[in-house]
């Protein structure tokens, strides 16, 4: 861990570390494998408390940055947002890799020469699409509520055939499927979604009164990039949404 008076100080020796990694590995390093290294970079206070053990920190700059590291590939390093607007005509060669709704700042990826950076997908579209199939009225209802905003235009489909016209004529941007379905199990219609040629690549949220660790892992194997437990809740549906349209769209 290094702290900088200037993010432009922290951003070059991120750079200057990776950039040397290869020559490095090359010349110097005498383990069995290559050295491979993950770097965050985030700009912000940190407060001092002289009674603390050297070396021990409490600060939120500090978190941050932390998880921008955890959250790096290897021989990446990840920006926020708040380094990334201090380092002016530099910062602007940072591709944008998306939005990370638990940190709450947009994040940029740098890779040394020969690493492919992470770029953006393409953009949030606004106002999004949403899909409901949704059979239990009073968990639509909640998502209707939750999701009826200006970025959100929900579309609720209760029955197979209603389903299948919602799909061919009006593309969501993200779909929401109950695995509680009475004409068929939902784990079916996850895969059918999958293997559907124009919606193969839209976001799923998958949604369930059954929430075993099974249940959850399996609705992502077949094919969910989210998931919610019912009864639902409000806050979560945001939550849950805003981490899937952003991860997925940016």
């Amino acid at each position: 861990m290094c702290r900088f008076q200037r993010p432009e100080d922290a951003a070059a020796l991120a750079m200057q570390v990776l950039e040397s990694l290869h020559t490095f590995n090359k010349k110097q390093n005498h383990l069995m494998q290559p050295m491979a290294l993950r770097l965050g970079v985030h700009t912000g206070e940190v407060l001092e408390n002289e009674s603390m053990s050297q070396g021990q920190i409490i600060s939120k700059t500090v978190d941050t940055a932390a998880k921008l590291q955890q959250r790096a590939q290897p021989n990446h390093a990840q920006f926020s947002e708040a380094t990334v607007a201090l380092l002016g005509d530099k910062g602007k060669t940072f591709p944008r890799k998306g939005w990370n709704a638990e940190l709450g700042t947009n994040v940029f990826d740098y890779a040394a020469e020969g690493e492919q950076a992470g770029t953006a997908l393409r953009p949030l579209p606004e106002p999004a699409r949403a899909l409901i199939v949704e059979p239990e009225p009073g968990e639509f209802a909640k998502l209707k509520k939750a999701l009826l905003v200006p970025v959100m235009t929900p579309l609720r489909s209760s029955t197979k055939t209603r389903r299948n016209l919602a799909i061919e004529s009006w593309t969501p941007h993200v779909i929401f499927v109950s695995l509680d379905l009475p004409w068929k199990t939902g784990w079916d219609l996850l895969s059918r979604i999958r293997a559907n040629s124009v919606l193969s690549q839209v976001p799923i949220v998958a949604m369930s009164h059954q929430t075993t660790g099974e249940t959850v892992q399996k609705s992502f194997q077949v094919g969910a990039n989210g998931f919610l437990r019912k009864p639902l809740d409000e806050q979560q549906i945001l939550k849950r949404t805003e981490m899937v349209l952003r991860e997925f769209y940016l």
